[in-house]
């Protein structure tokens, strides 16, 4: 991604603006500095239900010096005012213009982030798959620099991660939830490796129920018979009460909701709240709408043609599954309110990846039209409570650069060689101030989809302000490409990949994808670590198998596919 030029660190401005806030360090400080002035040196800090006794002066007596400290009179301990982090990360979301997050559906959401902050338009994951995308958050990391390109742990490196920069900065970091797919198939060194970082590890693998847990501290993992949104909020309501009041807090709570088959909460099963919910039925639906894609993609459309209602997608079910994810974040609030830290928590809703109902025939993500997802954050103390929403384009990999700068620190070096992560702080966006613009941003998927015979593919998406307009442009792996004048077909219906008249702006736009694909490559690697022993062990019943440690390292895919670019 193309980075933001230097300039002064923006979080040291807000955390003077939220000690200021903060009345009673104010009153505190104030009195150590009245005192210290008067006496020309360090003071004492009085009892607050005393009167502060004169400072010695040359003619005074010094007073007794007591043989054991006064409680009272010990300096007071140093506040943090940085905020409280807290994400709640939801599965398969896309945004589905926003009807899912209502008043009336979604009252704690709505209330307690849509309308207290910002709402990002133009978010966008850079892989549409669970396992990569969440990679993309933990690192802030191109996909082909993270190495995980499906839906396996096992390249993924966890010893430079937002919970390793956070915590080093003192941050209580804790993730509770679904975490990278196939995680529970690790044993030994390579699954405590994914442990670096988090004070709390609590992570889990599956769906609503049937799925695999991690307790902390367990060598082998458990399957509850509760519903996975129950222990989550269980387990947040547990952790949050016993996190250390003298350190700010790193959550991401890890919700499963969201993922087919929508498998919601007994207590939501038909709720009144989901009845009235319409059909998404957006002009690019139905497998009639596939007609001048892929040959690939219309052949896929027409076996699965039979999942599509003419009507439009159903979207009860959806609907009824973010029920427990309003009811987590109103659990949530409570508990930060409850600890008085509600004004000073950056509270952050995001999506692993989109997901399609309907659009172009389909029904699943993969696709490079399954890239979108909601992205709204509310932070009080330094954000303010007014809503509002940006146009300005971000991808997942930019949410760890954002919350580094806010907690201090800065990602990377990374174990391979790379200097810093490739996405950008977001944080001058999120505090109205001035930013370079941003035109252009990156999308990828390295894995094969069985099912559909999809190709792996890489893509430029291009904004507002871009010397050649507002363009999609996909390569697919083996040559062809696929070319969307947005401005004049914003729903993508007609491909302009063969037309010979847009060659100038398909050779354009390959170079730039080109550009983006060696971005973030290392010029220096650093040597692995010893690769430990029995990573293939499987737990009962999980299937498939995980590939040793030492890929980690291994050479990054390559999406250029063959020949030269497009003409």
């Amino acid at each position: 991604m193309r980075r933001m030029p230097d300039r002064p660190r923006t979080s040291l401005l807000v955390m003077l603006v939220l000690m200021v806030m903060l009345a009673s360090t104010t009153l505190v400080r104030a009195a150590v500095s009245d005192a210290s002035d008067a006496g020309g040196g360090p003071a004492a800090t009085a009892s607050p239900s005393t009167e502060p006794s004169a400072t010695p002066g040359p003619s005074s007596t010094p007073p007794a010096t007591p043989t054991t400290p006064d409680p009272v009179a010990s300096p007071m301990p140093a506040i943090d005012e940085r905020p409280d982090i807290i994400v709640i990360y939801v599965d398969d979301v896309p945004p589905l213009d926003g009807r899912l997050w209502t008043r009336a559906r979604t009252p704690n959401i709505r209330r307690s982030i849509i309308d207290r902050g910002l709402t990002f338009r133009n978010a966008v994951v850079e892989a549409p798959l669970c396992c990569p995308a969440r990679a993309n958050l933990l690192t802030g990391r191109h996909t082909h620099n993270t190495r995980v390109t499906a839906n396996d742990v096992a390249p993924f490196d966890p010893s430079v991660t937002i919970a390793t920069e956070l915590q080093a900065v003192g941050y209580h970091t804790l993730w509770i939830g679904k975490f990278l797919n196939r995680f529970i198939s690790l044993r030994g060194a390579a699954r405590d490796a994914l442990r670096q970082g988090w004070d709390v590890f609590e992570p889990w693998s599956g769906g609503s129920y049937g799925y695999y847990y991690l307790p902390p501290g367990a060598t082998r993992s458990t399957r509850p018979s509760m519903h996975s949104m129950d222990l989550l909020q269980q387990l947040a309501r547990r952790e949050l009460q016993a996190a250390p009041v003298d350190r700010p807090l790193f959550a991401v709570l890890s919700t499963y909701a969201g993922h087919y088959p929508n498998i919601a909460l007994p207590r939501y099963r038909g709720s009144r709240r989901c009845a009235t919910i319409k059909p998404w039925r957006p002009p690019t639906y139905g497998h009639g709408a596939a007609t001048g894609k892929p040959v690939w993609l219309q052949d896929w459309v027409r076996r699965q043609a039979w999942r599509l209602p003419a009507g439009g997608y159903p979207l009860q079910r959806l609907c009824e599954d973010m029920l427990g994810v309003d009811e987590l974040v109103g659990k949530v609030v409570r508990e930060q309110r409850h600890r008085g830290r509600l004004d000073r928590t950056l509270l952050i809703l995001a999506s692993d990846n989109g997901y399609q109902y309907g659009e172009f025939g389909v029904r699943d993500k993969w696709l490079p039209w399954s890239v979108r997802v909601p992205l709204s954050m509310a932070w009080p103390a330094g954000m303010g409570t007014m809503a509002r929403t940006t146009a300005y384009p971000t991808s997942n990999i930019d949410l760890a650069p954002t919350l580094c700068e806010i907690a201090g620190c800065e990602m990377g070096p990374f174990r391979d060689g790379q200097p810093t992560a490739d996405g950008i702080s977001l944080l001058p966006v999120m505090l109205d101030q001035e930013v370079p613009p941003r035109t252009v941003l990156l999308t990828q998927m390295a894995a094969r989809n069985p099912a559909s015979r999809m190709p792996p593919w890489s893509a430029v998406t291009t904004y507002p302000g871009h010397p050649l307009g507002r363009w999609h442009y996909i390569r697919w792996q083996g040559g062809t490409s696929s070319l969307y004048d947005l401005g004049a077909d914003p729903y993508e219906r007609r491909d302009l990949g063969a037309d010979q008249r847009y060659a100038g702006v398909r050779q354009a736009l390959e170079r730039e994808r080109r550009a983006l694909m060696a971005e973030g490559r290392p010029v220096a690697r650093v040597e692995p670590r010893p690769s430990p022993s029995a990573t293939a062990v499987q737990d009962p019943g999980v299937r498939g198998r995980i590939t040793d440690e030492a890929t980690i390292l291994g050479p990054a895919p390559d999406l250029d596919g063959t020949g030269p670019p497009p003409s």
